[in-house]
C-alpha cells in the first residue's frame, strides 16, 4: 500500500492515559493502609426531604429490576446479530467510553498492516454497534477497524473508506456487552499476559453472576474453551482468587507479579495480608525471596515472622552464565568443564548435595548444534556423556 499519515487523533474520544471504568467494578480495589491511595469517599445529601429519597430509591429498585431483566434475556435467548446491518458514516462513530474495552490497541505496524488490509480486500467482518443519542453510534468489537477508516478516508478521501459496515445491536445489557468485548478480542487479537489474566478474572466474574454452575470446575471448562487453553492453565490462573484483596489489587494494577502472586497463595488470607503489610513489593517481587516466605502453607505468625527475616538477608539459590564459543574451542572449553564437575562435585558438604549434585552445578547444552558437531567430529558422543552425567562415581572416574 501507499505510505499514509497516521492521525492517533482521529476517533479517540479520550486519553489512552486515563483508567476509569462505569457500571459494575468486577475488579478488586482494596488498598494497604501503608499505601497512598487518589480514592476520595465522601457522602453528599442532595435530598431535600424523606418523600423525594424515598422516590429516589424506589426508582432506583425499579431501574435496577429492568437490568436484571434484561441481563437474563439477553443471556438466556442471546442476541440477534444480523437483524440490522447497515453502512455508517464514519463521522457517526465514537469509541466505547466506560472503560469497558481495555485490550491493548495495535502498534504502529500492526495497524498500518490493518489498513492495507482494508485498502486491499475491504472489511470482511462488519463493526459491532449500538446506538445512542444525537444519531451517533459507539463501537463495541472493531474500534481499530474503524479508525483505520477514518485514517485511510484522511488520506484518500474515497468514498469506499467513508462508511464502514456495521451490525446495530439495541437493548443489550452490560454484563453482555463487556462479555462481548472479551470473546471478540481473544478471538483475533495478541494481547499481554497482564491483559490476559484480567480478561478471565472479569469473564470467570461475569460467568458467576449472569449463570448458575454447579461448581467451579464447570466455569474453568467454559473458560479453557473460550480462552483456547487447557482446564489446568485457567485453574493456574484462577489460583490468584485465593489470594487476599489488597494482594489481588496489587496484581491488578501490575505492582506485584504474577509468579509471585501465585506463591503467595499458598498462604490463608489473613498471613497474605500480614506479608503485604511486612515486607516490600521488592522482596516480594525477588522469587528467591518469595519462596523463602511461601515455602511452609500451613505456618504460625511467628514461624512467618523468622522466614521473612530469613528472606530479607538470602541470595538466589543459583545463578545462570551463559557463554558463546566458536567450535574450535568447544572441544577443550568441555574437556575443562568435565576437569571441573571432577574436582568440585566430590568435595561438596553433603551426600545429598553429592547425590543432588545437578541442583549445584548443571551443564545445558543447544543439542541441535552438538548432533552437528558430532557428524563433523568437533566433538564425540563419549565427552558429551562426561559432561552430561549426573552420577558421582562416573564424574571421579572421568
Amino acid at each position: 500500500m501507499s505510505y499514509y499519515y497516521i492521525d492517533r487523533s482521529l476517533f479517540d474520544d479520550i486519553s489512552d492515559s486515563v483508567e476509569f471504568t462505569f457500571g459494575d467494578d468486577l475488579m478488586p480495589h482494596h488498598y494497604l493502609k501503608n499505601r497512598r491511595t487518589n480514592e476520595i469517599n465522601e457522602t453528599i445529601s442532595f435530598f431535600g426531604s424523606s418523600e423525594e429519597e424515598e422516590a429516589f430509591y424506589e426508582r432506583k429498585r425499579e431501574l435496577t429490576k429492568k437490568k436484571l431483566d434484561l441481563r437474563a434475556e439477553n443471556f438466556t435467548n442471546g442476541v440477534d446479530y444480523f437483524k440490522d446491518f447497515k453502512y455508517i458514516d464514519i463521522s457517526l462513530l465514537i469509541s466505547e467510553q466506560k472503560g469497558w474495552n481495555y485490550f491493548d490497541k495495535p502498534d504502529k505496524a500492526q495497524f498500518l498492516n490493518l489498513m492495507s488490509s482494508i485498502e486491499s480486500i475491504g472489511i470482511f467482518s462488519p463493526l459491532i454497534v449500538t446506538p445512542i443519542e444525537d444519531g451517533k453510534f459507539v463501537v463495541l468489537c472493531g474500534e481499530s477497524r474503524a479508525k483505520a477508516l477514518c485514517n485511510l478516508y484522511k488520506n484518500t478521501e474515497e468514498e469506499r473508506f467513508k462508511y464502514a459496515p456495521c451490525f446495530v445491536i439495541d437493548g443489550v445489557e452490560e454484563y453482555f456487552v463487556r462479555t462481548l468485548m472479551i470473546d471478540s478480542n481473544l478471538s483475533y487479537r495478541t494481547i499481554s499476559k497482564e491483559t490476559y489474566i484480567r480478561a478471565i478474572f472479569e469473564r470467570h466474574e461475569l460467568l458467576q453472576r449472569t449463570k448458575s454452575y454447579k461448581n467451579e470446575m464447570n466455569i474453568a471448562e467454559i473458560l479453557a474453551e473460550e480462552f483456547g487453553t487447557s482446564t489446568a492453565t485457567i485453574y493456574n490462573y484462577l489460583t490468584l482468587k485465593k489470594l487476599c484483596k489488597e494482594a489481588l489489587t496489587l496484581i491488578y494494577e501490575k505492582e506485584l507479579k504474577l509468579r509471585s502472586g501465585r506463591l503467595l497463595a499458598r498462604l490463608n488470607p489473613e498471613d497474605q495480608l500480614y506479608v503485604l503489610e511486612n515486607v516490600s513489593l521488592e522482596d516480594l517481587n525477588t522469587p528467591h525471596r518469595i519462596k523463602c516466605i511461601t515455602a511452609e502453607r500451613n505456618i504460625t505468625r511467628g514461624s512467618l515472622d523468622q522466614r521473612i527475616k530469613l528472606a530479607k538477608n538470602m541470595m538466589p539459590y543459583s545463578t545462570r552464565i551463559q557463554i558463546d564459543i566458536s567450535p574450535e574451542m568447544l572441544n577443550k572449553f568441555l574437556k575443562r568443564v568435565v576437569d571441573f564437575k571432577k574436582t568440585e562435585i566430590p568435595n561438596l558438604s553433603s551426600e545429598y548435595a553429592k547425590k543432588h549434585n545437578q541442583k549445584y552445578f548443571k551443564v545445558k547444552l543447544n543439542k541441535d548444534h552438538m548432533e552437528f558437531y558430532k557428524e563433523k567430529n568437533i566433538i564425540d558422543e563419549d565427552l558429551l556423556q562426561k559432561v552430561y552425567t549426573r552420577k558421582l562415581d562416573e564424574i571421579i572416574r572421568a
